[in-house]
């Protein structure tokens, strides 16, 4: 775990966030990220999309990254990630 102490929780997109509290900073550090299939494709469809989201979630879990939310529309993914 990071150095900082965690004191409080907000809600956002009915999920608790955590905030974390330095000797001088109060921080929520967050990134959202779009990605597209070449010329915007319409692919991510069914089977593709469902192990797309898997293949992302296993990254993330890989490397320590929290998924806020996910969402897969048929050409483009929103990831909302701390």
């Amino acid at each position: 775990m990071r150095k900082g102490k965690i004191h409080h929780l907000i809600e956002m997109n009915n999920k608790k966030l955590e905030l974390r509290h330095d000797r001088h900073t109060v921080s929520l550090l967050t990134d959202h990220m779009v990605l597209t299939p070449k010329y915007r494709g319409k692919i991510l469809t069914g089977e593709v999309a469902f192990i797309t989201e898997g293949v992302i979630r296993a990254t993330c879990a890989e490397m320590s990254i929290k998924i806020i939310d996910i969402a897969v529309n048929t050409d483009h993914i929103h990831l909302f990630f701390q």
